[in-house]
């Protein structure tokens, strides 16, 4: 036997685990009674586990399990078995076998390490809150263990992921607590930091990152603090220093995690810097078993070489990460992503090597797996552009487009698919159907982005092309041919070119032309035929530019500014002079298209040459509007001499030109121009006027913008809301729909209606190149709305990740004061502080540095501490912008003074403020107020008194009145004249009911009748107090007494009841924490036993050193109080032996009920030496050392008398 179990064991020794675990498994089988038997299964187990063969290892330690349940090697058995699951990826099952090994071994040294790796499996698993119960059991259940500070950490980054930074951050300071001096780990450092990262606190992160690498160097965690430290300059946009960073932890780390994500950031600024070949480098460079990170890297280095022109080897890129998709990649919504973006790169890299078959494979594949995504309308229209534009197939991209017409009528992308239509049919040399297509377009679309240049498209088609049968004219045609030779006295040729150049044939109208020109100039009127010449070349370069989809030809356009000029230059008095001219001025301003400038000048030379050199000017209105718009387009928005040009040109088309095409936009225009000139009462006339006449007009989209924005200045916000939701309604394809969509969120907003400010502000489009609200300001706008409807949780949320995605935003220094408020109201004042510190530091605006100091100056005063109150208000006055500014803090330090006893700076200081503010009365009575108060707390009650007198007789009829009764009152109690002051406290409701002094005079009472121990008066009274409308910060006060008198009258239920409410009322408050002991000590008094105890070992993880014995003696009490006394002498020696020294007597009171416990197990002898204990420790002249020798001499005088028996 010895020999097999030798043997097995040699193969094990020498790495051949598969054979040794098959021999040690024999030999379990063969020898069931040997004393080696569970050693054999046990080592099969470790010899499966060492050959990854977890499967057969998992059986192993399970036989073992089961076949010798007394083993002492079944606590690693039963650890291993949890170990299989994990490399099985099993998390949740892993956790809890992990679970089992302290439940079953809680003396075992696997007991803290399965407590931590529950935690993991479980945290792996997405369990979150089992993670944390693991974590938090293993430090409070376990002394002194490495792992203990390894749970820590895991909780801190739990709450991290969660978004929970208050927790994270209160953890973290427990920590440092628990530790102090002897912390000496910079992972606690790193976390830390990282939240204030992602809080959006760079400057506090960037410190804690900086000392970190100073005071760590060399260390795995100083490299991940620069790899930090180089995306928070990244983000900051500081690249330099960013790269610098990156390029730290390349150089000196050699864990392949930091190596593989800082190659991937200097990859992505190099990427951003458009260096492309070194991102490249950079991105090849990682080397990564992490999914999320190949996915990502490939991603990266696919997109690049589509940059570089390499198309093939991004298709391959592009084909293997598409080849990923789901269902595989379940699991992680942000690697679908990149695979679903894979697939649009994918189909440009085949359309860009000309493979639109290939293109169009992809797509289909997208369908079967993405049909339902929000961008799968976004490959629908490609897969239509790509068998219209590259498979040149228009009559199967019609069938396509027609597809997407009928699936998503209301996308934002159907303009696009009717113009896609009209190009089809324009393919097909179907111009009728494309202009009838065209014309859709224009009916149906009037506020899409491409209308202009739809519609001069609907008209070139028409002006260029012949849409009629053209077999009539060439029957014409060959009888002009016939004639030509048999009548002399008509030019046949002249008059067959003006038939060919009216039926759109203008190559042969042109030759036409210059053939009689060249044989029989004299027999026609040469202005005319140079008119028709010119106009020919004009239409013919529109003709060619149309139907090739080219530039316009110089060489055509040449041609008719030579014949046209020659026309105006020879015959400028002829019929056709200023239609010449006019073609003229199109030529020259196409070819001026890209220069603003010289595009107005030529205008306005023209302009001037035209009302020189025609009288009649029958194609003014062409120069007038294009002049007018240039004017429009480019002018600053607060040039009112420049809009008032272009209304004058405006005005000029409506008042002489009622026939002219341009007549509808100049009348638009117009009331455009006035509206921009301020002269809202005028331009809404004119707007409303023209939205009546042109219901169908391209402008009346633009129009009902112009009115809404005139109705919400002038505070007719119904009015204004009529006309936004018309445009988000009706043209829902059109950008203007999206800032309605903004302006109904802001006029919601600004009415307080914020459930619909928000609806508008969260909308979704479902298109990704048109989803509203991905820049900064929509996100605070969100915020604001979540703050007003008092969702703070989600304002918070906003704003943070708002700071954190925005940090050099003009509207970050306004978040960062929202964060702070929002920290004040739900009083996490530390929170708050290092915001306004923040801000008051690094604020660009002194507006905000204002608002920053006074809100410190708040803070300090609310906490007591007046005078770093009063240096934050002087500062703040500095900062003010005003007088009116100044008021506030300026009023602040003068309490500040008086609250510090300085009576005399305070007075002077009093005078001043009412010299500078004539209406100071409000101001003047709480100085006396806080006058009369530090009068009290001197206990100089003389002349408390007589300032309380003073301002009861000074301000009748005003709250500081009743303020100054309620001070007399006050005064007469703790001068112990009773009778008068319980006379003036129960006259004070009846006599200002609504005054926020009635509550203060209910809580006096209550504070009374509790000392004078009439506690059910005093529960009467404090009650009163929270049902006052004006209870203020009495509200909370009253709470903490209530709690206090239903423990005193051991009311236990009614006491968890207002301590609960207390916590949802004020979570961050000084004394939440010994709130949530009351809780678990009322829970005790209820004989609830197992509910108090695990909220004892809750709070003993963010207990600090006084709290922390306190609560470790409740939770001994409460084991003794359930019977279980075994257990309770184990835990009250854990106050003395694990707790550190404190005020209160804990230890030795621990002792005495550790004593007594083992005497009711009849452990006498044990409990003598605890009694010596607390003799020597305390002496015998102490009340300790004299009550523990009492007790000892009686048990040696029970023992004694048992001897004699």
């Amino acid at each position: 036997m010895e020999k097999e179990f030798g043997f097995a064991r040699q193969l094990f020794d020498d790495g051949l685990y598969e054979l040794a675990a098959e021999q040690f498994k024999d030999f379990a089988n063969k020898y069931p009674s040997d004393g080696n038997a569970d050693d054999a299964l046990f080592l099969a187990g470790e010899a499966y586990f060492k050959a990854e063969n977890f499967d057969h290892a998992f059986k192993a330690y399970k036989e073992l399990e089961i076949v010798y349940p007394q083993s002492p090697k079944l606590a690693g058995g039963r650890f291993r078995l949890a170990q299989c699951q994990v490399h099985q990826k099993n998390f949740e099952a892993a956790g809890e076998l992990f679970g089992r090994v302290p439940a079953l071994h809680p003396e075992s040294e696997f007991a803290p390490k399965a407590l931590l790796h529950s935690g993991k499996a479980f945290r792996k698993s997405g369990n979150k809150d089992k993670a944390l119960n693991a974590f938090f059991k293993l430090i409070t259940e376990h002394g002194n263990v490495s792992e203990k500070f390894e749970a820590h950490l895991e909780i801190v980054e739990i709450y991290i992921e969660s978004r929970q930074f208050a927790e994270a951050i209160s953890h973290t300071d427990g920590i440092f607590r628990t530790y102090g001096a002897d912390l000496n780990d910079p992972r606690i450092y790193v976390l830390r930091a990282q939240v204030f990262q992602m809080l959006g606190q760079d400057d506090e992160a960037l410190s804690i990152y900086t000392k970190l690498t100073q005071q760590f160097p060399g260390t795995m965690e100083a490299q991940r603090a620069n790899l930090y430290l180089g995306s928070l300059y990244e983000r900051m946009g500081d690249y330099d220093k960013a790269l610098k960073y990156f390029n730290t932890v390349i150089a000196n780390s050699n864990a392949i995690t930091l190596l593989n994500k800082a190659r991937l950031k200097k990859g992505d600024i190099l990427f951003a810097l458009s260096e492309y070949g070194q991102a490249l480098a950079n991105y090849e460079k990682v080397d990564s078993d992490d999914k999320q990170t190949k996915i990502e890297t490939k991603f990266k280095i696919a997109k690049i070489h589509g940059l570089l022109g390499n198309y093939p080897s991004a298709s391959q890129l592009f084909t293997e990460l598409v080849s990923m998709r789901q269902p595989a990649l379940e699991d992680s919504s942000s690697l679908s992503e990149f695979i679903e973006r894979a697939h649009f790169e994918l189909v440009e890299m085949f359309v860009k090597q000309g493979l639109a078959k290939k293109a169009l494979d992809t797509i289909e594949n997208f369908h079967g797996y993405y049909s339902e995504s929000p961008r799968y309308p976004l490959m629908l229209f490609r897969k239509a552009e790509i068998i219209e534009k590259h498979l040149r197939q228009p009559n199967r991209a019609i069938r396509v487009y027609d597809a997407f017409l009928e699936r998503f009528p209301f996308s934002a992308k159907v303009d696009e698919v009717q113009l896609g239509i009209a190009r089809c049919y324009e393919k097909l040399a179907e111009y009728r159907l494309a202009v009838h297509e065209y014309e859709n377009y224009l009916t149906r679309f009037p506020a899409a982005e491409r209308f202009d240049w739809v519609k001069n498209r609907r008209n070139t088609i028409a002006e260029t092309l012949n849409l009629e049968n053209a077999r009539g004219f060439d029957k014409i045609t060959h009888l002009f041919s016939r004639l030509t030779d048999e009548v002399e006295e008509v030019n046949w040729t002249y008059e067959s070119a003006k038939l060919h150049y009216e039926a759109k044939e203008f190559e042969e109208a042109i030759q036409q032309f210059k053939e009689t020109l060249r044989k029989s100039a004299n027999s026609v009127p040469k202005d005319e035929l140079y008119f028709y010449l010119g106009n020919a070349y004009f239409k013919l370069d529109k003709k060619e530019t149309l139907l090739k989809e080219a530039k316009s030809s110089p060489a055509y356009s040449d041609s008719a500014a030579i014949s046209l000029r020659f026309l105006v230059s020879n015959w400028p008095d002829s019929p056709f002079a200023e239609d010449g001219y006019l073609l003229l001025t199109k030529i020259k301003l196409d070819t001026l298209s890209s220069s603003a400038n010289k595009k107005e000048t030529a205008l306005r030379e023209a302009f001037l040459e035209w009302q020189n050199k025609f009288s009649k000017a029958e194609h003014t209105d062409f120069v007038l509007i294009q002049l007018a718009n240039q004017i429009m387009k480019s002018s600053a928005p607060d040039d009112s001499t420049r809009f008032s040009e272009a209304l004058s040109y405006y005005r000029r088309i409506v008042n002489d030109f009622p026939d002219s095409p341009f007549f509808e936009e100049a009348h638009f225009k117009g009331a455009m121009a006035l509206s921009f000139l301020g002269a809202d009462s005028t331009a809404k006339k004119k707007l409303e006027s023209f939205v009546h006449s042109y219901s169908n007009s391209h402008h009346k989209p633009r129009a009902l913008m112009l009115l809404a924005k005139i109705e919400r200045r002038n505070g007719n916000l119904d009015a204004a809301i009529k006309y936004l939701e018309s445009i988000q309604s009706d043209y829902f394809y059109s950008p203007l729909a999206e800032q309605a969509r903004y302006e109904l969120g802001d006029i919601h907003f600004s009415r307080g209606e914020y459930q619909s400010a928000l609806d508008k502000y969260e909308l979704d489009t479902g298109l990704a190149e048109k989803k509203p609200g991905s820049d900064g300001a929509a996100r605070v706008k969100r915020a604001k709305a979540y703050e007003e409807l008092g969702d703070l949780t989600s304002a918070l949320d906003n704003y943070i990740s708002f700071i954190r995605e925005n940090p050099s935003h003009e509207a970050l220094s306004e978040a960062k004061l929202a964060v702070a408020r929002i920290a004040r109201k739900q009083k996490d004042l530390s929170f708050a502080k290092e915001y306004y510190e923040s801000i008051a530091e690094h604020a660009a605006s002194s507006q905000q540095k204002y608002a920053a100091e006074t809100a410190l100056g708040d803070i300090y005063f609310e906490r007591d501490l007046y005078s770093e109150a009063r240096q934050h208000y002087l500062t703040a006055v500095t900062l003010a912008s005003d007088p009116a500014s100044e008021r506030y803090p300026s009023s602040q330090s003068i309490r500040c003074r008086y609250k510090l006893k300085q009576f005399s700076a305070a007075d002077s200081d009093v005078k001043v403020f009412k010299r500078k503010y004539d209406d100071s009365e409000e101001e003047e009575g709480q100085f006396l107020l806080d006058k009369a108060h530090a009068y009290m707390d001197e206990k100089n009650f003389e002349l408390a008194e007589k300032t309380f007198k003073k301002l009861k007789g000074d301000f009748k009829n005003t709250t500081f009145a009743a303020r100054g009764e309620f001070g007399l009152g006050a005064v007469y109690l703790i001068t112990n004249h009773t009778e008068d002051a319980l006379k003036i406290l129960t006259n004070i409701p009846g006599k200002y009911p609504d005054s926020e002094v009635t509550p203060l005079s209910y809580f006096n009472l209550g504070d009374f009748y509790y000392k004078s121990q009439q506690v059910e008066n005093a529960i009467g009274a404090f009650k009163q107090v929270l049902d006052h409308p004006q209870v203020g910060e009495y509200h909370q006060k009253a709470m903490r007494y209530l709690i206090k008198c239903y423990n005193d009258v051991q009311m236990w239920d009614s006491a968890i009841a207002y301590a609960r409410e207390y916590l949802e009322s004020y979570p961050h408050a000084d004394d939440s924490f010994s709130k949530r002991i009351d809780i678990a000590k009322s829970l005790m008094n209820l004989k609830e036993y197992d509910r108090a105890i695990e909220r004892f070992r809750r709070l003993k993880l963010s207990a600090d050193a006084e709290t922390e014995a306190e609560i470790q003696f409740y939770l001994a009490k409460s084991y003794q109080e359930m019977g279980d006394f075994e257990r309770a002498a184990s835990e009250f020696l854990k106050v003395k032996y694990l707790t550190k020294p404190t005020k209160l007597p804990w230890h030795v009171t621990a002792l005495f009920e550790a004593a007594d416990s083992l005497l009711r197990l009849g452990k006498t002898a044990q409990a003598k030496t605890i009694l010596r204990r607390i003799i020597d420790e305390e002496g015998t002249g102490s009340n300790f050392g004299r009550f523990a020798k009492q007790k000892l001499d009686n048990l040696e005088k029970v023992n004694s008398a048992v001897d004699l028996n």
